[in-house]
């Protein structure tokens, strides 16, 4: 099982819009030794004369596990149990030239609406903090049946 943690604005309605030169780090926690493939969603931007272009992430975009930079696949080998820095880029490195990449502008519209965008899906929400969720639908549920009781005292 992996848990995953991010330190950059990877979430927004689950897609990751990461600098092109900037850094970006995804964190996982690992219950054991194993191989994994952790696929991010989204794209690798940078502004260019007051417009944006994109492009789909890739693999050599990132350092993996080992810091070594990942090469054509997202599988690696997670050596042991515990929290582990799984991708990683720092300041636009592992470098991969912008020729490789498949840019695309995007429309004002379209880059409003990405900045707009939901911070994530309910599912995703539900799950990450369902014991708050439970604690305060139980809190809940206890003061409706206090009142009641009161009111029919």
């Amino acid at each position: 099982m992996i848990r995953l943690f991010s330190s950059a604005p990877l979430l927004k309605g689950m897609v990751a819009m990461i600098p092109y030169e900037g850094s970006f780090e995804l964190k996982a926690y690992a219950t054991g030794p194993g191989w994994q493939s952790i696929v991010p969603q989204g794209y690798v931007y940078y502004d260019a004369h007051g417009d944006r272009y994109v492009a789909p992430l890739i693999p050599e975009l990132f350092y993996g596990v080992t810091g070594e930079q990942l090469q054509h696949t997202w599988r690696q080998y997670i050596p042991s149990a515990g929290e582990h820095v799984i991708l990683s880029r720092r300041g636009g490195y592992p470098q991969v030239p912008r020729s490789e990449l498949y840019w695309r502008k995007i429309t004002p519209r379209e880059a409003a609406l990405e900045e707009a965008a939901p911070p994530g899906d309910l599912w995703s929400f539900l799950q990450a903090n369902w014991l708050t969720i439970a604690g305060g639908l139980g809190a809940i549920a206890a003061i409706v049946a206090t009142a009641y009781y009161i009111s029919h005292w």
